[in-house]
């Protein structure tokens, strides 16, 4: 019975073992499946998600739709508005007739029914003017789409090459933390031979800590602009989140050949903020004709059908016999002609000229910040390249400087203070390097946007 128990027990102990590494493999394999399913976003992608939902672009989409009913409404109110009634009554006490217009003292029903129609024949053509207005409002709603459109494309752009930018200046900040780590190393065997003395080590130990933290806060830069891009995208987490590098991210100096103005001939007829401002200037010209219109006066035609029935009367004629003799049909024409407003009409005149002024200068101001922000982004793009070029220059001097300044640090001939000294000025050419790169990147995707072209990276 004492040998069984055991048995028993180790029995046990082998179902559970099974059990774990059952649920370990089911565990590996599920997460296995989710790293490769895992999805690299490409910068078109994330641009066509953010245009998919963001909330400010469809905040504005329902805006236009707001406005495609008020155009819709403004074309129905050219036609004429048409109603029926119908009316039951219960007659008590002295009343009259009708039918007759006797005072009758007889409880008795009566109907009533009709239907009738009125159209504004002339309102000083403000109906028209009002149509054509809200369809002004619509295109520059329809444009104002668009412009956030651009601006969501630009700012995921932006983010975007914020972090290609970050991912490379962490691997510059890693391999410079491994140089420098086998400098350490070879540090160590010298000073424990006794070619190098201490102070050599602790020096270039020091260096090495701090390389570290140029690596600490690279990786944080780079989580900082994958959680900027992931908030852009409106993602609840950056967890798991990553962007497709581009095979080649080079420079293209050929994307700065087109001058300003002819980069702004295009923009202009391209942008939608300059459509959306001109059909606003049209939309005031329109607000101004309907002010003027009501200085003139109203025509207006109505038409009436009305018949009625009354209890009193079924001795003589039926229902239907009534309703035939008692039939009424009118046709009238009227006018109404303003003789004094009170000075509201020329009020309205006035404050219309204003609005229309004002949209006419928010035109012009379009105009400008456009041409200014194609010409800064120019400037900047050319400025760009020229650092880029210097940068390039620097990079290969101070790989040279700081190749030679290695040497004669391995064999003793300079400091760790100088070594060090070389090592930092490579490194920050390379990151400006980096930085004038993506800058230039970034500037000429801009230039390319606004002459028309997609912002991709290929």
């Amino acid at each position: 019975m004492g040998s069984i128990i055991p048995l028993k027990i180790n029995f046990i102990m082998m179902k559970m073992r099974a059990m774990y590494l059952a649920v370990v493999t089911v565990i590996f394999l599920a997460g296995t499946g989710t790293s490769h399913a895992q999805k690299v976003w490409t910068l078109e992608e994330c641009i066509q998600y953010a245009l998919d939902h963001n909330i400010t672009i469809k905040r504005q989409e329902l805006a236009a739709d707001v406005s495609s009913n008020n155009a819709f409404q403004a074309k129905m109110n050219l036609l004429p508005g048409i109603g029926a009634g119908f009316n039951h009554s219960f007659n008590f006490g002295r009343t009259v007739d009708p039918t007759t217009y006797d005072f009758v003292e007889q409880n008795y029903q009566s109907q009533s029914m009709g239907v009738g129609g009125n159209m504004t024949l002339f309102h000083g053509l403000q109906n028209i003017n009002n149509m054509k207005r809200q369809q002004f409002n619509l295109m520059a709603k329809l444009a104002q789409v668009e412009k956030a459109k651009n601006d969501v494309t630009l700012n995921i752009a932006t983010a975007y090459l914020q972090i290609l930018f970050s991912q490379e200046i962490l691997e510059v900040a890693k391999a410079q933390l491994e140089v420098t780590r086998l400098q350490v190393e070879k540090m160590r065997k010298l000073v424990e031979v006794g070619n190098k003395a201490m102070g050599d080590l602790l020096q270039i130990q020091a260096q090495e800590a701090s390389d570290r933290l140029e690596v600490i806060n690279a990786s944080n830069n780079l989580k900082i602009a994958y959680l900027t891009l992931t908030q852009l995208l409106d993602l609840d987490s950056a967890e798991g989140f990553e962007i497709a590098k581009p095979v080649t991210a080079q420079i293209d100096e050929a994307l700065v050949a087109p001058e300003v103005e002819e980069i702004y001939t295009v923009a202009e007829k391209e942008m939608p903020q300059i459509r959306m401002a001109e059909y606003m200037v049209k939309a005031a010209q329109k607000d101004l004709a309907i002010a003027r219109g009501a200085r003139f006066p109203d025509v207006t035609l109505q038409s009436q059908v009305y018949t009625y029935y009354s209890e009193l009367q079924t001795q003589y004629y039926s229902y239907e016999q009534q309703l035939r003799n008692n039939m009424s049909k009118t046709i009238q024409f009227g006018i109404n002609i303003p003789l004094f407003s009170r000075y509201a009409t020329q009020r309205d005149i006035s404050n219309a000229k204003i609005a229309r002024n004002d949209a006419e200068l928010q035109l012009r101001e379009a105009r400008l910040d456009l041409y200014k922000t194609i010409q800064q982004a120019h400037a900047d793009a050319v400025a760009a390249l020229e650092k880029y070029r210097s940068a390039a220059e620097a990079v290969k001097a101070n790989e040279e400087a700081f190749k030679y300044t290695e040497q004669k640090f391995g064999v003793g001939l300079v400091s760790a203070v100088e070594y060090n000294e070389g090592k930092k000025n490579l490194t920050k050419a390379r990151a400006d390097l980096l930085q004038a790169k993506y800058e230039f990147i970034f500037k000429t995707k801009i230039l390319a946007f606004y002459m028309g072209n997609k912002i991709e990276l290929k």
